[in-house]
């Protein structure tokens, strides 16, 4: 503990025996033998609040409530806690008038994503365990992903292309685009030796009124005469 509190002057220790602790975001309890935990809402801090971002808001938001949710269910041990804290981030976009619709479609992809989503209708204690199972990897699985996109362009058979988007079909749009451009562009015969090309397409959003008055202005002499 000396050691850490010396490498990260900013984080205090204070050492006690108990047993429940809070440290950070994370409320650590012994129930008899059986650690429990959830997330901890210091009363101090100002409730349903969203961080405050620069450029597009929207996006950055649905990342903020995909890695709130990850870190729910890390932090949770009961599901019910997890849903109690899966309500508390719902509540916190609406209050920060994103819409319903908005919420349920990302609330929905993260369950799909992780094969979860019978726990939407039924709060099942080992479905959950193996969600949460699946998130304790996913860290490392993240990193293998990492590891081969930056093994992929070392070896320069990765690009991208971004194009602008603001509403439409996006998806198909994407599948046919792809499709043209693996069969110009990747060998014909499967049994080829040539590398193969990965091709990644985003899209290009507006910028937000946030993000632009956000921006640094140009100067302007007039800016700089001094009065009289």
């Amino acid at each position: 503990m000396d050691m850490i509190g010396n490498q990260q002057p900013d984080i205090h220790f204070n050492m006690k025996i108990d047993s429940n602790v809070q440290f950070l975001n994370a409320y650590i309890e012994n129930q008899n033998g059986t650690l429990y935990s959830r997330i901890y809402h210091d009363s101090n801090i100002q409730k349903y609040t969203l961080p405050y971002v620069i450029g597009n808001s929207k996006v950055a938001h649905s990342h903020w409530l995909r890695s709130s949710l990850i870190q729910a269910v890390r932090y949770c041990t009961s599901v019910h806690d997890f849903n109690q804290q899966r309500i508390y981030l719902e509540m916190t976009c609406l209050a920060n008038g994103y819409s319903l619709e908005f919420i349920e479609k990302r609330i929905n992809h993260f369950f799909q994503h992780f094969d979860a989503i019978s726990l939407r209708s039924v709060l099942d204690q080992q479905v959950y365990k193996k969600l949460r199972h699946r998130l304790f990897n996913f860290i490392s699985e993240q990193q293998h992903i990492l590891n081969r996109n930056r093994e992929l362009k070392q070896n320069n058979q990765c690009f991208r292309l971004s194009y602008l988007y603001e509403y439409g079909p996006k998806h198909k749009f994407n599948e046919e685009l792809q499709e043209i451009l693996s069969a110009r562009l990747n060998p014909s015969n499967p049994s080829s030796k040539a590398n193969k090309i990965n091709i990644r397409l985003t899209t290009k959003l507006h910028h937000s009124l946030n993000a632009l008055l956000s921006q640094q202005k140009p100067s302007h002499p007039l800016l700089s005469e001094k009065k009289l």
